[in-house]
């Protein structure tokens, strides 16, 4: 058999074996029967709400102004009324949304006897306080005290 034909049967031997290979039927897998599933809407009250957001952070300029207002409290019970209020004048430059320093503020300006000033820190403070009665106890009765002392 001359070599060309030798080539050419065992190119199509190779043929025959690959396509065997690639030809091969896939093993099916046998198909298990599950039951229908049927999905329901749930009633408007049972579905889930979103979470309540995360309280933020306090920045670093809140913190500050808490170090500084806590430093205040000091001086004024140590009857530093002047040195309190650049303590608190500073809290407020940083913080002016803390209803704190405002309180405090009033303190040191009653202790130093200028009603109008504490009348007007008291109403400052007063306005950022809506919510937290323990705050709004203090501040109203902040309030009486100035007006009992500076009607004597």
């Amino acid at each position: 058999m001359p070599q060309f034909f030798k080539s050419i049967l065992a190119g199509c031997f190779l043929l025959l074996l690959t396509g065997c290979v690639f030809e091969k039927p896939a093993l099916r897998q046998p198909r298990s029967i599950q039951p229908e599933v049927t999905i329901q809407a749930l009633p408007q009250s049972a579905q889930p709400t979103e979470a309540p957001p995360a309280p933020k952070a306090p920045t670093p300029r809140a913190i500050a102004s808490l170090e500084l207002s806590k430093q205040a409290q000091s001086l004024i019970e140590a009857g530093k009324p002047d040195e309190a209020i650049r303590y608190l004048e500073r809290a407020v430059n940083l913080h002016p949304g803390s209803g704190e320093n405002y309180y405090y503020l009033a303190e040191a300006w009653l202790l130093k006897g200028n009603y109008s000033q504490a009348v007007e820190y008291n109403t400052l403070a007063a306005s950022h306080f809506k919510d937290e009665s323990e705050w709004i106890k203090r501040i109203t009765s902040q309030k009486k005290l100035i007006n009992r002392i500076s009607k004597n």
